[in-house]
C-alpha cells in the first residue's frame, strides 16, 4: 500500500520487488498520503511516479491478486472517489502498457535518470 509505506519511509515498489522475488505477495490496498499520517487520499492524491513505478512491479513480478481500495473521503463523494481511483489505478497500467515494459527496462539498465526522466516526461507530458 502506497500511503502506509510511505510513513515509515519505504518505497512502495522496492518493498513489492522484495516480496515479490520471494514469492511472499499476497494481498495490496491503495490510497495517498503525504507521509506524515495515514491520510486515506485517493489514489494519485500525491504521489503519481510511485505508484507508477509500483503498478510497473506488480505486472513485472505477474502478480494477480486483488486491488482493493483503503480509502477515507470524508470531504469528497465516497462513491466517486473510489470510481476515480480505480480509473487512476486502470489509467496507470494503461500508460505502461503505452510507455512499453521493455523501454521500462532498458531505460532502468541503463541507470541514467535524465534518460528516465525523459521517458516519464514523454509519456506523461506528450513532450
Amino acid at each position: 500500500m502506497i500511503d502506509n509505506a510511505d510513513i515509515v519511509s519505504n518505497v512502495p515498489a522496492e518493498l513489492t520487488g522484495l516480496f515479490g522475488r520471494e514469492n511472499k505477495f499476497f494481498y495490496i490496498h491503495f490510497s495517498d498520503n503525504y507521509e506524515a499520517w495515514n491520510d486515506d487520499m485517493m489514489v494519485v492524491s500525491v504521489h503519481i511516479l510511485h505508484y507508477l513505478e509500483l503498478f510497473y512491479w506488480l505486472k513485472r513480478i505477474g502478480y494477480k491478486g486483488w486491488h482493493t481500495l483503503d480509502i477515507f473521503p470524508y470531504r469528497e463523494d465516497g462513491v466517486k472517489a473510489a470510481e476515480e481511483s480505480i480509473m487512476w489505478n486502470r489509467g496507470l497500467y494503461k500508460l505502461l502498457d503505452r510507455i512499453g515494459y521493455e523501454s521500462i527496462q532498458e531505460v532502468m539498465e541503463g541507470r541514467d535518470p535524465v534518460q528516465t526522466s525523459a521517458l516519464l516526461r514523454a509519456a506523461i507530458c506528450g513532450v
